[in-house]
């Protein structure tokens, strides 16, 4: 995303650089381990979620949003997760079951809350407004964190978070508030954003896309823009 913007002498701005998400450190069998699956001579397990991208933004501190830029969901089983947003609304999870979809969040709100399902939800993103539900256990990724929570990436479920498999921090959310992945069988992260992006309830679902947001003037953005990397803010004096 960019924009022009005008501001006056003085004005100081908060700036949040959202980062990329953890990926994937179960060991085959649930096996209880700091050391990776390559170390050990195992496998990752295939359907643990992964973490999701956080977003980036720009803020007065009088919390007068000019800019954001929204996060990309986790990938799952065999479906790439939904790209960063163009738009101002988050997207809903992607993946093999419909029932198991969790809907993106509209107008600044969080991803929304799906925990129906078999198995373990991945984390909804945050987004301008605040931060989505409460996980249901451990098992299950968190929510990233809004303002108020200092724009933390969820946490990843258990199993999956390098406590007690793989190398930390395993599969959390990226700063700016990214979803964290679940354990096996569960679904990955949605991205953080303006709006944040869905997680699904089960495995193969992989997360929706965080939205963005220009107050400026000549605003533009490109769904997808910045697909494998941290985000980033350039500031220039026009």
């Amino acid at each position: 995303m960019e924009g022009f913007f005008q501001l006056s002498s003085g004005t100081v701005l908060n700036i949040v650089v959202g980062h990329r998400e953890g990926n994937s450190v179960e060991v085959k069998g649930g096996k209880a381990t700091t050391e990776t699956a390559a170390q050990l001579g195992l496998s990752v397990e295939d359907n643990a979620g992964t973490g999701s991208g956080g977003g980036s933004f720009v803020y007065t501190t009088s919390n007068s949003l000019l800019i954001a830029a929204g996060g990309g969901g986790g990938a799952s089983g065999g479906y790439n997760g939904v790209d960063g947003q163009a738009g101002t609304s988050g997207t809903a999870s992607n993946g093999s079951n419909p029932s198991n979809v969790g809907t993106g969040g509209s107008g600044g709100n969080p991803g929304t809350c799906n925990s129906a399902g078999a198995s373990f939800h991945g984390g909804w993103g945050s987004g301008w407004n605040g931060h989505g539900c409460v996980r249901l256990g451990t098992s299950h990724g968190d929510r990233g964190g809004s303002r108020l929570q200092g724009w933390v990436g969820g946490l990843a479920g258990k199993m999956n978070s390098g406590n007690n498999g793989g190398p930390a921090p395993g599969a959390v959310g990226g700063f700016g508030g990214g979803g964290g992945g679940s354990e096996d069988n569960g679904a990955s992260g949605g991205g953080g954003g303006y709006s944040g992006g869905g997680s699904g309830s089960h495995k193969e679902q992989a997360g929706g896309g965080g939205g963005s947001y220009c107050s400026g003037t000549s605003c533009s953005g490109v769904t997808g823009g910045n697909e494998k990397y941290d985000g980033f803010v350039v500031i220039t004096n026009c």
